[in-house]
């Protein structure tokens, strides 16, 4: 099957990032080429997934307070599982419909914490219905919105094989960043097709 790539630039393009950032990006994330700098006309390329990963680690730069050697490490060892796993990842292939969409997104939100011992704790939270009626409160009638939600935690399961939280359940640590996920798959998407690539 022909596979398409997108050199640096052009994916600058598409994501609307200055070229250098996305190549300083690609370089913490895959490594130096070793093919770069070696004969003329060569120009780095990437896969969908891996230009799906540089836009992720973008963001997560811009909307969390991890360093990135954390981002590199929460994205492939945590963030990428629990995708695949929901449907979300990856991006390129037959998960997708001709709209870009894929059938089973649901709204996951995913908030990170740091725990005392330094470690990161994963929580998801995805909308499964919301609705909106009215309803007779003290004699009005009132709209009254319902939601919902469906709620896990995970780890990198190096760390925590069985993935299970500490205290029961209850989880301390202090919030280091969020990610509205089923948003950042569609944005994504939305950009390629913007830029006449069909998923």
């Amino acid at each position: 099957m022909f596979m398409v790539e997108f050199k640096s630039t052009e994916l600058a393009a598409i994501l609307e990032r200055k070229t250098a950032k996305v190549k300083r990006h690609a370089r913490e994330l895959f490594g130096h080429d070793r093919l770069a700098g070696q004969g003329k006309g060569y120009a780095r390329k990437f896969t969908l997934d891996e230009c799906f990963k540089i836009f992720l680690y973008g963001l997560m730069i811009e909307d969390t307070n991890l360093s990135t050697p954390e981002i590199k490490d929460a994205i492939d060892a945590s963030l990428l599982p629990w995708m695949e796993k929901k449907g979300l990842y990856p991006i390129s292939g037959k998960n997708f419909n001709q709209s870009g969409h894929h059938p089973s997104i649901q709204d996951w939100h995913i908030t990170i914490r740091r725990l005392f011992d330094d470690r990161l704790h994963f929580e998801a939270e995805g909308l499964i219905e919301s609705t909106v009626g009215s309803e007779e409160i003290d004699g009005q009638s009132r709209v009254v919105r319902r939601v919902r939600y469906v709620k896990e935690d995970f780890r990198d399961p190096s760390i925590d094989p069985a993935g299970e939280s500490p205290d029961n359940g209850r989880v301390h640590g202090k919030i280091v960043g969020g990610l509205s996920m089923s948003e950042i798959v569609s944005d994504f998407i939305n950009k390629m097709e913007a830029a006449e690539y069909k998923i």
